[in-house]
């Protein structure tokens, strides 16, 4: 599992980097996991600060990387993904209340 979340991470990023007109790198990476004893290579691979046993995995932009044009840049594309994001990202600012709820409710039902 460990692996599986850096791949995913690095692919995106590389994914980033392969649409964009300009060299991209992110602001900081976020790694849920605990990191092995030499975090180096993913500093060294991701061109920032890599923190790891955060509390959840992502990758952190600047606002100015996030503006930028990309090389597969389609309009009607991106806005119907942005309108899919902002659902999304509208019902996901209640989850964490949710799962801390449910979490707790586990708990005494296990107890």
């Amino acid at each position: 599992m460990r692996l599986s979340n850096e791949a995913t991470l690095a692919s995106a990023v590389s994914v980033a980097r392969e649409v964009s007109p300009v060299p991209v790198t992110p602001s900081e990476v976020l790694v849920r996991h605990v990191g092995p004893r030499s975090i180096a290579a993913h500093k060294a691979w991701f061109g920032c600060p890599v923190r790891f046993d955060a509390e959840y995995d992502a990758i952190l932009y600047a606002d100015e990387t996030l503006d930028r044009p990309n090389i597969l840049g389609d309009e009607g594309i991106s806005r119907y993904l942005i309108s899919h994001l902002d659902a999304d990202l509208s019902r996901t600012s209640d989850a964490p209340e949710v799962m801390s709820q449910a979490r707790d409710a586990i708990a005494k039902a296990l107890s």
